[in-house]
């Protein structure tokens, strides 16, 4: 059975594996733009090209497990570039998520965003941040020069969202939580 191709850029992939869509951008039909996919991280390290095809007025993102498998884990930021002779256009933008290669064997783990963002936060309250951390900035928000306060604003606020990525996980995974706790008493004797 052949797996249905979506016609979106996903927002989350695997490497190591075949990773496919189409897309239409109707100011840029295929059958006259060139277009590619630059991939960036948030520190400009592992970046990638991803090169599409025209399939009718479509593009066509095929990549195969072999080009995959050197695809790093992280959250990247993405450009669908459009060309046409010396011109080139953003025909879109939006971000994805690569998640580790399941056939490689390793336990890595890619965290989300927010408990990213949350480990750099307790590091710095901790005091065992290194210069990278005591630097980092993603979304807008620093955590450079904040006072004791702010920093425990945002645990809190990071902190919160980690609990519901919990949640929604264990959801997916088939367990259920009330958040209460049930019991039952037997008579006195």
């Amino acid at each position: 059975m052949t797996p249905t191709v979506p016609t979106t850029e996903p927002s989350e992939v695997y490497a190591g594996t075949t990773v496919t869509w189409t897309k239409e951008f109707s100011d840029f039909p295929a059958d006259t733009y060139t277009l590619k996919y630059e991939f960036h991280n948030t520190t400009n390290t592992n970046n990638f090209t991803v090169t599409t095809t025209a399939s009718g007025l479509d593009f066509l993102v095929y990549c195969e497990p072999d080009e995959t498998e050197e695809w790093t884990a992280g959250d990247y930021e993405w450009f669908a570039l459009a060309s046409l002779g010396n011109d080139t256009y953003i025909a879109g933008k939006g971000t994805i998520t690569v998640l580790g290669d399941p056939t490689s064997g390793s336990t890595v783990r890619v965290l989300s965003h927010a408990r990213t963002v949350l480990a750099k936060i307790r590091a710095v309250i901790e005091g065992t941040a290194d210069s990278s951390v005591m630097m980092y900035t993603i979304n807008g928000r620093s955590l450079q020069r904040r006072t004791l306060k702010e920093l425990r604003e945002m645990e809190s606020d990071y902190a919160g969202r980690v609990a519901e990525e919990e949640k929604s996980e264990a959801i997916d995974r088939g367990e259920t939580s009330s958040g209460l706790i049930t019991g039952s008493f037997g008579s006195a004797s």
